[in-house]
């Protein structure tokens, strides 16, 4: 497997986006329509992030603010209050902007060669993840993970019960 370094893929992003935006989206990178794409972005006591791609909606021309934070190898847990903490800092600066004075999207995107795949099932829709993959007959490929529940595991029985849907908003006792 090709492994390129965190700098190596921002600037292969970049590159790709300056070239065609429309291709690098059809390879599966997600970006918003008629992106800026920023490097290497300050965000104060928040952080430095590696990507962060500016545009607008195609359907609503809402504002879309996306990060991405690039890892050379696996992305896991570990990687989370990360891309958070950049989302926050966003948000923060968002709220406190006198330029903008309208709603945004905010989408955080983990990217790396490997994904941990379950942790896509508890943490979207805020944060993505997505794996890179490298052929060198097809080139780069970048796909958004979503959770298919594990496939080497088995739940099938759980000893809870059920509750029946209330409509009447009666308070039932705790089963003992």
């Amino acid at each position: 497997m090709i492994m390129l370094t965190e700098k190596e893929l921002e600037t292969f992003i970049i590159g790709a986006a300056e070239q065609d935006v429309d291709k690098l989206r059809e390879r599966g990178f997600p970006i918003p329509n008629n992106p800026t794409l920023y490097r290497q972005v300050r965000l104060g006591d928040y952080g430095i992030v590696d990507l962060l791609a500016i545009g607008r909606s195609r359907e609503t021309d809402k504002l879309e603010i996306y990060l991405y934070e690039l890892k050379r190898d696996t992305v896991s847990a570990a990687d989370i209050p990360q891309i958070a903490k950049y989302l926050g800092g966003i948000d923060s600066w968002l709220f406190h902007s006198k330029s903008v004075d309208e709603d945004a999207t905010l989408k955080g995107f983990l990217i790396a060669p490997e994904v941990d795949d379950f942790l896509t099932k508890f943490i979207q829709p805020f944060i993505h993840f997505v794996s890179i993959n490298y052929s060198p007959y097809d080139g780069v490929r970048f796909d958004l993970h979503s959770f298919n529940h594990f496939s080497d595991s088995e739940c099938k029985n759980i000893d809870i019960a059920i509750p029946a849907r209330n409509t009447n908003n009666n308070i039932r006792p705790l089963k003992q």
